[in-house]
């Protein structure tokens, strides 16, 4: 009976690491905390999780589709998309619903918060959360963080049709990299146009590149052998360093339209490099740490965390305010840290457990016929 309550090691536990440590940052960003300088970075620079969630996404799910490809000879398109539902839409539909009750009953009187979450809902619920929030604005915090969900969900629409229909290695890569350039200059086109904040940061035609940088690396990562020490060394400065530049020097820099628009490829050529050392580091660097097992099994929850952690400091911070509690913004940012872990574990045991294994079933299915007719 408690077998079902652990938390697996999964295959690969260091990208499940870094899911953990990128969701910290994610949750430390939304404290709007700067009463020192730790927690002040981390409101400042915290958002750089999305980030890395990104460039794994896109490594992952195109490690899936050569996987299929290679041993079918093609892509189940239904398949794919249906399998995606399963595993991202119950828990996201269950906090989707969560963020519409509680905003509801947080409005009260407050006619045009309500106003919005009746008129405005369905964008949210289509996935078009991210543009309705450049162009309409938020309805409330409560959907802020859903603008990451539909780039990711615009990605799984379209990315699998361009592998379907290009039949070479060459043509996908030479689409991945047009469509990596492409973002850019959409950045770049904005910006020359003075349009900045939301419409880079949110927009699924300005932050694709980063999926796809992700996609790149998955055609290339089983011809990159294990790193030597020197060459770890080298890649982790230079990961750091990409990290930097992009965060600090370029990040809203008003005196240079190119340093801005770079932002995110620097930090998304960063997140490769953390990738490859992830994967292809020795066991004495930072593979190491990445093979943490407790921090590997926490990464499992992220999804859940970041789909539920708004939800949780909202409610943290009404029970402090009710009991006009001073706990100082150090403790309340590790409380709200903490807190969220709790509900996505519940979600993670009765929610994605469950559609997992119905998923895996017919993932099974799936492949066996396949493979027979082959």
């Amino acid at each position: 009976m408690l077998a079902q309550f652990k938390l697996p090691l999964r295959q690969i536990p260091e990208l499940d690491t870094i899911r953990f440590l990128s969701i910290l940052l994610v949750v430390l960003h939304h404290q709007f905390f700067q009463s020192n300088v730790f927690l002040k970075w981390f409101h400042n620079h915290g958002w750089v999780g999305v980030d890395i969630f990104f460039c794994m996404s896109g490594f992952l799910i195109t490690s899936i589709l050569i996987k299929e490809k290679t041993s079918t000879g093609t892509i189940d398109l239904t398949s794919f998309w249906f399998r995606r539902m399963l595993r991202l839409w119950p828990s996201w539909l269950l906090t989707l619903g969560l963020s519409f009750l509680l905003v509801w009953a947080l409005s009260g009187n407050n006619f045009p918060v309500r106003e919005r979450l009746f008129t405005m809902w369905w964008h949210y619920f289509l996935h078009f959360g991210n543009y309705s929030y450049i162009f309409f604005g938020k309805i409330h915090t409560l959907f802020s963080h859903f603008w990451s969900l539909a780039v990711e969900e615009h990605f799984y629409l379209m990315w699998p049709l361009v592998i379907y229909f290009l039949r070479s290695r060459r043509a996908v890569l030479t689409a991945v990299f047009v469509l990596i350039l492409g973002s850019w200059l959409f950045r770049l086109w904005h910006l020359s146009r003075g349009e900045t904040g939301h419409i880079l940061s949110f927009s699924t035609h300005t932050r694709i590149d980063e999926l796809l940088m992700g996609c790149a690396l998955a055609f290339y990562i089983e011809r990159l052998r294990d790193l030597r020490p020197i060459e770890e060394v080298l890649m982790t400065l230079s990961m750091f360093a990409l990290f930097w530049i992009g965060l600090v020097l370029c990040k809203d820099n008003p005196s240079s339209l190119f340093l801005n628009s770079v932002t995110y490829t620097l930090i998304g050529l960063g997140t490769i490099l953390l990738l490859i050392l992830a994967l292809r580091g020795s066991r004495y660097g930072l593979r190491w740490f990445f093979r943490n097992p407790i921090l590997s099994r926490l990464g499992i929850l992220s999804y859940g965390v970041y789909l539920i952690h708004l939800h949780t400091n909202t409610v943290v911070f009404g029970v402090v305010n009710k009991l006009g509690l001073n706990l100082g913004e150090g403790l309340l940012s590790l409380i709200n840290l903490i807190v969220p872990f709790f509900p996505a574990y519940f979600m993670y045991v009765f929610i994605d457990e469950r559609f997992a294994k119905f998923r895996h079933r017919r993932s099974t299915a799936s492949l066996s016929a396949k493979v027979g007719t082959v």
